[in-house]
């Protein structure tokens, strides 16, 4: 009997784990500690090389950094960065930054 797509998918990803979340479990696992470590006044490549050298975690620095960003962060810019959006100052709670009106005024195209 032939598999469908579905389910080939299905073994393939049991197979072959998505590498997006490979690192992530670990991390989250170890998220206090870093949080706490942060706000003790260590800097990340601190962290991220004591955990590496412990095999606590073995992503790399710029993934590590990416963790921390959307995980650990509570810098509204760095959260941003990581793709949470963060309401703008000053601007309509309406406006999404482009207005399109499908009537036009003569007026104005003159």
């Amino acid at each position: 009997m032939k598999l469908t797509l579905s389910e080939r998918l299905s073994k393939n990803q049991v197979r072959n784990p998505s590498r997006s979340n490979l690192h992530l479990p670990a991390f989250l696992a170890l998220k206090e500690e870093i949080r706490q470590a942060i706000n003790d006044g260590w800097t990340k490549h601190q962290i991220w090389s004591t955990l590496y050298e412990e095999n606590k975690l073995v992503c790399s620095y710029v993934w590590f950094l990416n963790l921390c960003r959307r995980y650990v962060s509570n810098d509204p810019v760095e959260r941003n960065r990581a793709g949470t959006m963060t309401s703008r100052q000053g601007a309509d709670s309406n406006s999404n930054g482009f207005n399109y009106h499908s009537s036009y005024d003569k007026e104005e195209l003159i």
